[in-house]
């Protein structure tokens, strides 16, 4: 074997241990952050059924876009603003 790939092997799988360890961390400061939280009350919970269905039309069907105008919704527009202008300028 060649000892440039052998050095760049070993590179390589340097920083993916580290990579990987700092994903680990990451992960685990995350999730000690959401358990330091309150527990979500029942009413919120609610009928699982009808919030995935609610949540996977929005995804993939992508209503609130789809009430737009279509010239704004398919970029030949920007949105209005907040003055009524179109774009930054």
């Amino acid at each position: 074997m060649h000892p440039l790939y052998l050095t760049l092997g070993i590179i390589t799988s340097v920083f993916a241990v580290v990579a990987m360890a700092l994903f680990g961390f990451g992960l685990y400061k995350i999730v000690r952050t959401v358990g330091v939280g309150r527990t979500v009350e029942p009413e919120r919970k609610g009928p699982f059924g009808q919030r995935l269905t609610m949540t996977l039309i929005e995804i993939v069907g992508h209503t609130r876009m789809l009430k737009r105008p279509w010239i704004v919704r398919d970029g030949v527009l920007p949105p209005a603003g907040p003055h009524g202008r179109r774009g930054t300028g």
